[in-house]
């Protein structure tokens, strides 16, 4: 296998389904599809069972989840992707890119699933954070050369944040390959508490991390306001 996604959902299973069947022309590719399921009680097991090659039962939580997603994979490469998330057209040709270039991480650009104004700004200036800092969020669809993944240890185990983490410490050793494509994500936090109490909230929640509130008290604050 050359690639491995990795898709960690809970109760995710009306959007696991679309996402996985937009993958599906992958698997003739030696894409490997891997579903770790944090303990849903909807139909998101028997959907995975469907249409990925491996599914697994673990403990809630990202970290954790995709952590034993890559345990289990037998690829190069790993991509870890949100069940609401789709990823560009273009990926067997990214995939092409970062073996000639032997790329360790990267990411991807964002763009929002809502094509008002609001979210195109908000993409775009996730967008240019992201590649100012070298650090991305799991939306964007981190993905790391296997070598380089378990150099780092893996995700680390906190309850929230665990993108950011794994972004600072694998910016100390290289810099990330960006694919000029764009992760297509769902809008639907964003609708829901509005955008600008969204950003707020966000940037609340990154400001308390770096000071250093536990993330467990971050998860129980973020999962209440927007479930996953």
């Amino acid at each position: 296998m050359r690639l491995s996604i990795v898709i960690p959902v809970l109760n995710d299973g009306q959007r696991l389904e679309h996402t996985l069947t937009q993958l599906q022309s992958l698997k003739s590719h030696a894409v490997e599809l891997i579903v770790v399921d944090g303990g849903s009680v909807d139909n998101s097991v028997d959907i995975a069972e469907a249409l990925a090659h491996k599914v697994v039962i673990s403990a809630a939580g990202r970290a954790l989840q995709m952590n034993t997603g890559a345990q289990l994979s037998q690829s190069e490469y790993l991509l870890f992707l949100h069940a609401d998330s789709q990823l560009p057209v273009t990926i067997l040709q990214s995939l092409d890119s970062w073996y000639l270039s032997t790329e360790k991480w990267g990411f991807f650009k964002l763009q929002f699933d809502d094509n008002r104004w609001p979210y195109r700004m908000i993409a775009s200036a996730i967008n240019w954070r992201s590649s100012l800092t070298r650090v991305s969020s799991g939306d964007q669809c981190q993905f790391f050369r296997r070598e380089f993944f378990e150099q780092l240890g893996g995700f680390p185990n906190l309850a929230l944040m665990e993108d950011i983490a794994i972004s600072k410490l694998a910016r100390r050793d290289i810099r990330p390959c960006i694919g000029s494509s764009h992760v297509l994500t769902s809008a639907r936090r964003w609708q829901a508490h509005g955008w600008v109490k969204t950003i707020v909230f966000m940037w609340s929640c990154r400001l308390a991390y770096c000071i250093g509130v536990p993330t467990t008290w971050l998860a129980k604050m973020y999962y209440g306001k927007a479930k996953r």
